[in-house]
């Protein structure tokens, strides 16, 4: 048998499974039973797992195993004196090769399932032997209300697997998976099924690209603690600590590429969508917002980006650009961190998320150490 455990504000609600049968039951915190739900069931289950709506309506959901076809099923049961099945669904693709769900509920009553699949679901594009998909699901009807699947959702081109998923208050939704690389990967996707891409944030140079320090330029894979680098003005600072990064190729992730002469580029430079180039007139400005041409990588490759002791800009190949934020890193649980990021404004949002990563059932969140100085 196997048991997952839910609670709201007052009462527990345990999901069970036998081989013949599945089994909730409503308790009060100090064991005195209020319901029993059961349903016969012979399926081959797995990976069963459940969440509570807005009501505390139960909703499970698991793999569901016929030889060597496996497909997920989501149910939902009321919370009543006497409880009943609402609706139940299955089959969000015609490979039944799905597993591995989670389910969770939104503050309008939607339910959002995330699987890892073999096939592709309706409206989907497949993106790697292995793929990670959110479907969207009427609270009342279990009806579709939207499906996804694509190459923003998914990074690897291999393997996305393992998902797990949260609703905010305001029903944006967090995905966390681990690539076939090991990379942890927390995706956002606003309640129209709109997917914002992984919120990792990349270290922001290719190998060789020079850095001007207090002697010259030197490649930037070859500074360590103590160098100190020449900044805006003349002024030195030392550098705190190189960070380097293995990325897999995408369009979230390519680099953009600065060209000989353009903004006093000596050489040309190769530089992640995310990271700022100071513009004259407009001053620090993403480079994925610049109208350059983004380089196409066929294979993983690694960023490096450099902490200073105060965090201002330095200079590249003649180009002043912004150095690594100094962060502060702490861990939380997911449901404590996707109630961090529900409740942040808009615009800081969007940096919280860029500078945190899943481990294990937590996330590590970093937070700036000191702030931005231009001069």
């Amino acid at each position: 048998m196997s048991v997952f455990v839910l609670n709201d504000t007052q009462y527990i609600y345990s999901i069970s499974y036998t081989a013949d049968q599945i089994s909730i039951q409503k308790t009060t915190e100090s064991g005195s039973l209020i319901w029993t739900y059961s349903q016969q069931n012979t399926d081959d289950k797995q990976s069963l797992t459940g969440a509570l709506d807005m009501s505390s309506n139960v909703i499970v959901s698991y793999t569901k195993i016929t030889g060597s076809a496996s497909q997920i099923v989501v149910f939902k049961v009321s919370n009543t004196d006497t409880p009943t099945l609402l609706w139940s669904v299955s089959g969000f693709t015609a490979s039944n090769s799905d597993s591995k769900s989670s389910v969770a509920s939104g503050p309008n009553m939607e339910v959002v399932v995330t699987f890892q699949t073999n096939g592709t679901v309706t409206g989907g594009t497949k993106t790697g032997s292995t793929d990670v998909a959110v479907v969207k699901l009427n609270g009342s009807t279990g009806s579709t209300i939207w499906s996804v699947q694509n190459g923003v959702l998914n990074v690897s081109k291999q393997m996305n697997r393992t998902p797990d998923v949260s609703v905010g208050p305001n029903g944006v939704i967090y995905v966390a998976y681990v690539t076939s690389e090991g990379t942890e990967i927390v995706e956002e996707i606003t309640a129209d099924g709109t997917v914002l891409g992984p919120t990792f944030g990349n270290p922001c140079f290719l190998a060789k690209t020079p850095v001007l320090t207090r002697y010259g330029y030197r490649p930037i894979e070859t500074l360590q603690k103590g160098d100190e680098l020449v900044s805006n003005g003349g002024r030195l600072c030392k550098v705190v600590r190189l960070l380097k990064k293995r990325v897999i190729p995408s369009e979230l992730s390519n680099p953009y590429v600065i060209p000989e002469g353009m903004f006093g580029a000596k050489q040309r430079i190769y530089i992640s969508p995310n990271h700022k180039v100071f513009v004259p007139e407009r001053g620090m400005v993403y480079a994925r917002d610049l109208g350059l041409r983004q380089w196409i990588m066929r294979e993983p490759f690694v960023y490096y980006n450099v902490e200073l002791e105060e965090w201002k800009p330095m200079v590249v190949a003649g180009v002043e650009v912004e150095s690594m934020a100094p962060f502060k890193t702490v861990r939380v649980s997911l449901a404590r961190f996707i109630r961090l990021i529900s409740l942040a404004p808009e615009e800081k949002r969007r940096t919280i998320l860029r500078s945190s990563r899943l481990i294990g059932n937590q996330v590590s969140v970093s937070f700036l150490k000191s702030k931005w100085t231009k001069n």
